[in-house]
């Protein structure tokens, strides 16, 4: 009878850390008082995390990008990049941006064809997961707030569980409300989520000491916001847009292949910190260079001023990094960077790759 106690408890936690998140609007501040709207999108957001999957002493690292394109009317997509364990995936999914259950079981559905299956239980349990049937949607939190039992919950009635805000801190450059839900007498399990009730994602998650049995026994998931942003978008055709876009840079890599380099596989990269509208790393003659396209339809201005510099410089200012400069080779509004890094690294067939990048 313990026993089923446990799973009961267990479930209940899972369906409260399964029903959790989503956000919109844009502030690095936390401030008291606003409601949580989770799921709640606006076109042009754009997120990147840091994942991390710990079990047995292992630890499997990887990266996400989650961007939201207007499609038409209040119809949004969500386009989902993954990296992880050295791979690369990619999922797509379409809904009404109002209607917050239809969208998150159209992203679900993709994700349970396309990508691993450790990889999406590590987004679920984290920052993934839809909180608006919790305690969380819509609550005003402030640092002494604590879920107290309501007349939706009365038959939990469990003292051992707790769920409420332990503290402050700051995650991808936005200050949030640490949240615990944890249950102390039979379970031991831990599930921590950060929010700024300004944005529609946890700007971290963290789930650990799993109980007995469950799949992840003993081991711990993690995601980290390192990046958000805002981008504007003309109204264009998304389809025809993302084609174009994926073409031009296919295009170029066919090109390099078909003029005797050896091409390799693709890694993601974070394009969007760039200000970039694609972009990915490329195995070339056995090492490794990176690509990036920019729109000067949507990029901003301050994107544009960089790249006209890059121009007539060869390098380009990484921003996100602290005003940076950065090697690179400019072609219209493609970019080739990686080729060199200071004095100690030049990649072997530096000079060839840039002539025939030149003439693409």
């Amino acid at each position: 009878m313990k026993k089923k106690k446990s799973w009961i408890r267990f479930s209940f936690l899972c369906v409260l850390v399964f029903c959790f998140i989503f956000f919109p609007v844009l502030a690095n501040e936390v401030h008291a008082g606003e409601g949580w709207k989770s799921l709640f999108f606006e076109p042009g957001q754009s997120f990147t995390y840091l994942i991390r999957a710990e079990k047995d002493g292992v630890e499997t690292l990887g990266e996400v990008s989650i961007f939201v394109y207007p499609a038409g009317g209040e119809m949004i997509e969500i386009n989902l990049q993954l990296e992880f364990d050295g791979e690369y995936f990619e999922v797509y999914a379409e809904g009404d941006r109002n209607d917050i259950e239809d969208l998150y079981v159209n992203l679900l559905v993709s994700m349970m064809w396309e990508i691993p299956e450790l990889a999406m239980q590590l987004m679920m349990h984290t920052f993934l997961q839809p909180w608006v049937e919790t305690p969380l949607q819509d609550a005003e939190l402030s640092l002494d707030w604590v879920w107290e039992e309501d007349e939706d919950w009365d038959d939990w009635e469990d003292e051992d569980l707790f769920i409420g805000v332990v503290g402050e801190a700051t995650y991808g450059g936005f200050d949030g409300f640490v949240i615990r839900a944890e249950e102390d007498v039979d379970l031991d399990f831990v599930f921590e989520v950060c929010i700024n009730p300004t944005l529609p994602l946890p700007i971290m998650g963290r789930a650990s000491n799993f109980v007995p049995g469950t799949e992840f026994e003993g081991g711990s998931l993690y995601a980290e916001l390192i990046n958000y942003e805002i981008v504007s978008f003309a109204e264009v055709d998304l389809e025809e847009k993302r084609k174009t876009e994926a073409t031009i840079l296919d295009e170029l890599v066919e090109y390099w292949a078909e003029h005797g380099l050896e091409i390799g596989e693709r890694t993601m990269k974070a394009y969007g910190m760039l200000g970039a509208v694609a972009g990915f790393g490329l195995m070339v003659e056995g090492d490794e260079i990176e690509v990036y396209l920019f729109d000067p339809e949507t990029a901003d201005e301050k994107t544009l001023e960089y790249l006209y510099e890059a121009r007539e410089t060869g390098k380009f200012v990484f921003e996100e990094m602290g005003g940076m400069e950065i090697p690179v080779v400019i072609n219209g509004y493609i970019m080739l960077t990686g080729l060199e890094y200071g004095t100690f690294y030049k990649h072997p067939e530096k000079d060839l790759i840039v002539e025939i990048f030149n003439s693409f």
